[in-house]
């Protein structure tokens, strides 16, 4: 097993695939990687600025960094963020991304989700539906309960709903 493992890193070596530092802390494999790409995506209409997409031979995968710890699962916020840069990315670049990585800085947690088609469906049924708030063809549900906001979380105080 331990060969096996020094084997496959030296054949990584050679192809010029050894772990790079990404924000000095995390190690991943990569052929090429761009940080802050601007992205504009007409097909949805939609632009935004990706933290990171990198590439292992014809493979691209979205990196989202997040400043903040993780416990547990993905919150949904930030897999629909990371969903939506993907989905940009297929769409202007032409190129399909295999998966979506996150990196949560303050206790170093690396975790990733496939980008499948249960991923893209679910994103596609937000996207349409937040496109008929915009539109003025539905109106947003509101909860002026007293907890936090799922979405924001500041107090209802500040927030006044959220779409769910």
């Amino acid at each position: 097993m331990m060969r096996e493992g020094k084997e496959r890193y030296e054949v990584y070596r050679v192809k010029g695939l050894d772990w790079k530092t990404v924000l000095g802390r995390r190690k991943i494999r990569y052929d090429e990687i761009l940080f802050s790409v601007n992205l504009y995506s007409e097909r949805y209409n939609l632009s935004g600025v990706v933290d990171a997409i990198y590439r292992i031979g014809n493979i691209y995968r979205v990196l989202e960094i997040k400043n903040t710890s993780l416990y547990g699962d993905i919150p949904l916020d930030h897999l629909l963020q990371g969903v939506t840069y993907a989905v940009m990315v297929e769409d202007v670049w032409g190129v399909k991304i295999d998966r979506i990585d996150f990196y949560y800085i303050e206790n170093d947690v690396y975790t990733s989700k496939p980008f499948n088609r249960y991923l893209k469906a679910l994103w596609m049924r937000r996207y349409k539906r937040l496109i008929k708030v915009l539109y003025g063809l539905e109106s947003p549900r509101v909860s002026r309960e007293r907890a936090k906001c799922i979405s924001c979380f500041y107090f209802k105080r500040f927030c006044l709903g959220y779409l769910e």
